[in-house]
């Protein structure tokens, strides 16, 4: 028995090299991220705990109402995917709480991304630069940001890993239709968690395309067809619901956009230059210069093809031989080009960040090792000088991103940091408001997602005033909440901040509650930056 281990042990060094050393450098920072991160739970978290929750009490895709003083406490789940909040209600089954669940969740899909890297990266290049390669991704502040935050970007992330490293093995021979299956079940899953998983069915069609030039086309089709009906698995129950329930396939519908598609671009390519280089400074520059980087990117790969065809290559041979590099090309493109329209359509409430821009870290790093070794090939350098000089850039990229997390690991944790609620909302002010609050009353909260997760409060956003032209929310209609008032439909008011109340940074209509405080109100709980201001009535 002892000696079977020992053998795949043997035969697997490389694979189990490669996997086990950035996961140990991941899980030797992640303490340190979930102690210093106030965001662990965060606005969006807020539907999916909810929708879990629901899920796993069989009520359905739904979460509270999160703007507005209506008197309806449920809607139904429509800007979010519901494949995160699947998950979350899978691990509730064993008794774990949803808010748990949901890091349980985010944390396992990390760890399950670094290992599926590790495989992939084994395919392209030596075990000397696949590790450095997947340790940048591993200690890098975007990757260790969404393994500690309860969101769906770290479960994208490794549907996503899933798919292609399907892909990635069906590719080596071709044949069989198990991995195919496999990869289309993966990507249906990618796109029950985010919209943007439209990149990799687009990338994986092209794929499928390419084949055309040297396979039949019956061949063609009869993988496509695989695939497809693994996506299918996962996406028609979904099509369906919405078909059903909304009468589209998709429906997605925010506030049109103030950014234009120009400035979005600029800000993603920013995002990504930061986060790759750890210099704020690189970000600017290549947001400054990003038609002419697009330029000189485009003429460089043209110069490349030309030396290659200079030497006696041919179109066929490059598809045939580089066909998964172009997929994962078209891959981190196409995600891209999907979040820039996305955010030039609709408004978010916020930037093109981290958050959004971490999911083609790993692509771009892959395609730099290929394209390093094509260049250093150029210069007819050994393979085993071509490996070492690619280890030493990733080895450096490592370095960089492990000083950025030193603050981290060399300065004390931030009380807020180590509270379940985030700082924003003390145990025994959890406990008041579960105690006082009726069911079907509405609380006006400044971070009403912590009040949702944790205190299962209807809790509704702060609107903000009217300057505040990016937000989704309209301001506060001083008629709408006056009648919530003398209705009863409204308990009262949540906010950390008292001073920004005061000084109008809420809106006139929350100032005016919060002064002295006004006639019908009575400031119910007052210290550890928690306010609660209650109505009483006019008696």
């Amino acid at each position: 028995m002892f000696s079977s281990v020992r053998a795949v042990l043997k035969a697997r060094r490389e694979e189990i090299l490669v996997c086990a050393l950035p996961l140990l450098l991941w899980a030797l920072l992640l303490p340190h991220t979930f102690s210093h991160d106030l965001w662990t739970y965060s606005w969006d978290s807020a539907p999916y705990v909810e929708t879990a929750i629901r899920l796993h009490g069989g009520e359905g895709f739904s979460h509270r109402v999160i703007h507005g003083l209506g008197p309806d406490i449920w809607e139904p789940l429509t800007l979010w995917p519901p494949g995160y909040s699947l998950m979350i209600a899978a691990v509730m089954c064993f008794g774990v709480s949803a808010p748990l669940a949901g890091l349980i969740v985010s944390v396992a899909a990390a760890g399950a991304s670094l290992v599926l890297l590790s495989l992939i990266c084994l395919r392209f290049m030596n075990w000397m630069v696949a590790v450095p390669l997947v340790s940048v991704i591993a200690v890098s502040p975007g990757f260790q940001m969404i393994s500690a935050q309860c969101l769906s970007d770290s479960a994208f992330y490794m549907w996503v890993l899933a798919s292609v490293y399907c892909i990635v093995a069906w590719s080596r021979t071709e044949t069989g239709w198990r991995w195919l299956l496999a990869a289309g079940i993966f990507a249906g899953a990618a796109w029950l968690t985010r919209n943007a998983a439209l990149s990799l069915l687009a990338a994986t069609m092209g794929f499928f395309i390419i084949h055309l030039a040297w396979r039949k086309w019956r061949e063609v089709v009869r993988a496509a067809a695989i695939w497809g009906a693994g996506f299918s698995i996962c996406a028609v129950p979904l099509i369906v619901r919405n078909l059903v329930a909304f009468g589209e396939i998709n429906p997605y519908d925010m506030p049109p956009s103030d950014i234009s598609f120009g400035q979005n671009l600029k800000q993603a390519i920013h995002v990504v230059a930061r986060d790759l280089t750890t210099f704020e400074f690189a970000g600017a520059v290549a947001a400054r210069l990003a038609i002419p980087l697009i330029i000189l990117t485009v003429c460089a790969a043209a110069f490349l093809l030309w030396r290659w065809k200079r030497r006696g290559g041919h179109l066929l041979q490059l598809l045939q031989h580089r066909r998964v590099e172009l997929f994962i090309l078209g891959y981190a493109g196409l995600y891209a080009a999907i979040i820039v329209i996305a955010r030039t359509r609709y408004r978010w409430g916020e930037v093109i960040s981290t958050r959004y821009m971490v999911q083609i870290d790993w692509p771009l790093l892959v395609l730099l090792a290929v394209l390093a070794g094509v260049v250093l090939q150029l210069f007819r350098m050994n393979a085993m000088r071509q490996n070492l000089a690619i280890a030493a850039g990733f080895v450096l990229l490592m370095a960089l991103n492990f000083r950025e997390q030193l603050p981290r690991l060399t300065t004390p944790a931030p009380a807020a940091a180590s509270s379940p609620l985030g700082g924003t909302m003390t145990p025994e002010a959890c406990a008041y408001l579960e105690r006082e609050v009726g069911a079907e009353q509405i609380l006006i909260a400044q971070r009403a997602d912590i009040l949702r997760i944790h205190c299962g409060m209807n809790a509704r956003a702060i609107p903000p005033t009217a300057e505040r032209s990016d937000s989704l929310r309209r301001p506060l209609d001083p008629v709408a909440f006056d009648a919530a008032l003398k209705s009863g439909l409204l308990w009262g008011i949540v906010v950390n901040d008292r001073d920004a109340a005061l000084r109008g940074d809420f809106g006139p209509v929350l100032r005016d509650a919060f002064e002295d405080p006004a006639p019908g109100f009575q400031l119910v709980v007052e210290g550890d930056g928690v306010f609660i201001l209650r109505y009483v009535g006019n008696s």
